[in-house]
């Protein structure tokens, strides 16, 4: 053990008062003895006997150290030793190595601990990003499904649609024909009475629902307010029969 590992001792002072030895020591000689002590700690329980050298540090005679060490210490291998200080080193080293122990146990425990916490989060990431990942391509599926179908379905409707040589008439519309109660639903919106919707129907019904354009009539609506807009009166509807004169159809575009 190093220096710096002795921070504090065991000091008893009913030991240190009841001590045979202290008690026949003057001032002087307890002074030598502490400081030896003292110095035996700072140095991992051994001082090298050099008299010379330790009666400087002392500050007192080479006698006074000599006989102190005779009477409270212990010369072994040319090194001054002193049991209680040789137990109180052991001790602390024993105290220190349970305390690296004990935290390097908890360190160890804290790591894996961190590191299933931490492999726990990942693989719910992973599952997260998985699970995610599979919406997405199933919404990506079921997006192409529906763009199919719609695409189909144009197909269809468009493959419905027949020419003529007036131009494309829509399915829908029965190839251009319409009934006596779609041209009353459109002479209601224009204002009209039912005898001139069916009036209309008979007339357009009976040239196949074409202008004389030639153009068919897809509109009901937008037809039945030509027929008002250009309805004549009864004196000119007369003279539209008669040779040469305008017919209601004609001006009907």
């Amino acid at each position: 053990m190093s220096k710096k590992d002795i921070f504090w001792i065991k000091c008893v002072p009913s030991d240190f008062l009841s001590d045979i030895d202290l008690q026949c020591m003057d001032a002087e000689q307890r002074g030598v003895a502490f400081w030896l002590w003292m110095s035996l700690y700072c140095n991992n329980g051994k001082l090298k006997y050099d008299l010379k050298r330790l009666s400087n540090v002392c500050v007192c005679s080479q006698d006074i150290v000599d006989d102190v060490i005779n009477d409270k210490f212990q010369i072994i291998d040319g090194f001054v030793t002193h049991k209680r200080v040789d137990a109180e080193i052991e001790d602390s080293q024993v105290r220190h190595d349970k305390a690296v122990k004990a935290s390097k146990a908890r360190w160890e425990k804290k790591s894996k601990s961190n590191a299933q916490a931490l492999n726990k989060q990942s693989k719910s990431n992973a599952q997260a990003l998985n699970k995610q990942s599979k919406s997405n391509a199933q919404a990506s599926v079921e997006q192409c499904q529906y763009n199919t179908i719609q695409y189909n379905t144009t197909q269809t409707d468009n493959n419905n649609i027949k020419q003529t040589p007036a131009g494309e008439i829509l399915e829908f519309f029965d190839n251009g024909k319409f009934s006596l109660d779609d041209c009353k639903n459109a002479a209601f919106k224009a204002g009209l009475s039912d005898e001139e919707a069916e009036s209309m129907f008979h007339h357009f019904n009976s040239q196949g629902w074409t202008k004389t354009n030639g153009r068919p009539i897809t509109d009901i609506n937008s037809a039945m307010v030509n027929w008002k807009n250009y309805k004549p009166s009864f004196q000119q509807k007369e003279k539209a029969n008669e040779p040469g004169g305008l017919s209601l159809a004609n001006r009907i575009r």
